[in-house]
């Protein structure tokens, strides 16, 4: 389905929202509301998200059900990407975070940190480590080639360009 998400900028303590638009209809939904500091990502079909609140948790929402499940690695969403297929989820994963107000301390740099890298199937919720902390890399804009083969992302600390294979 073609969907329009619309979700401002929040911050920590600030409840924040999700919407979908349909371009079609003209119709808005409400999906998530009243989360604070909530950040999301939504998969290419617009059935699931994640999200979360603050850097403690990392939660899988069904748009299809209005089911959340709560997730086996803690991340912020920006740190993520989804594979084509909708069901795939690789993340950088802070392998020790200080306590802050997050997302906050993590977006203006206050918060730097150190990723190992998973991938995650949101169906049946297997994650798998792809590679542990080796270096000093704080992952942020993460996407995937065209065929899904390599993890491209940029180094917050550095602004370095990195890129992770997958096979």
């Amino acid at each position: 389905p073609t969907v329009i998400t619309l979700s401002p900028k929040t911050s920590a303590g600030v409840p924040g929202f999700i919407y979908f638009l349909n371009p079609n209809t003209s119709s808005l939904t409400r999906v998530l509301a009243d989360q604070p500091g909530l950040t999301t990502l939504v998969n290419p079909t617009g059935t699931k998200l994640i999200y979360n609140r603050g850097l403690g948790d990392l939660r899988l929402y069904s748009v299809k059900d209005s089911a959340t499940t709560l997730l086996t690695i803690a991340t912020l969403p920006e740190k993520c990407v989804w594979a084509s297929d909708a069901i795939t989820l690789y993340c950088a994963v802070p392998v020790n975070s200080p306590v802050a107000q997050y997302p906050d301390a993590w977006w203006s740099g206050e918060v730097v940190f150190t990723d190992s890298f998973w991938k995650l199937n949101t169906d049946t919720g297997e994650a798998t480590i792809l590679l542990a902390s080796q270096l000093a890399l704080d992952a942020t804009n993460p996407i995937l080639d065209e065929v899904g083969k390599r993890l491209i992302f940029t180094d917050k600390f550095s602004g370095q360009l990195w890129a992770l294979d997958l096979r």
